[in-house]
């Protein structure tokens, strides 16, 4: 391991070390994280906290709108021969947005 001598981003100032990688500049008081010997400012941390949460979002709806949509396609499938087509694309559509939604879920 290599120590290095790491000084605030934003003003150039002394750093402090918090414990756990993370780190305050004793001047002006910018927040940093130490993650796979790279520094990452707060500003950072929070574009990257905002990017994922939008993610995690559109993962929640789409899980919703599949799980509306199944039962939806199911009644259109048992209405009539006529809707059937209807039914099993709702169904089609259904199915995939749950599974789009679970994916982004889980790894956004």
């Amino acid at each position: 391991m290599q120590c290095v001598k790491i000084s605030c981003p934003s003003c150039g100032g002394k750093v402090d070390n918090k414990g756990e990688g993370m780190m305050v500049c004793a001047y002006c008081g910018t927040k940093m994280v130490i993650k796979d010997n790279e520094v990452i400012v707060e500003n950072d941390l929070m574009d990257t906290f905002e990017e994922n949460e939008g993610a995690s979002d559109k993962g929640v709806f789409l899980i919703f709108l599949g799980v509306l949509m199944i039962p939806f396609s199911i009644f259109f499938i048992a209405l009539n021969i006529q809707t059937l087509a209807i039914g099993i694309l709702a169904l089609i559509g259904g199915v995939t947005a749950l599974c789009i939604g679970l994916v982004i879920k889980q790894y956004l």
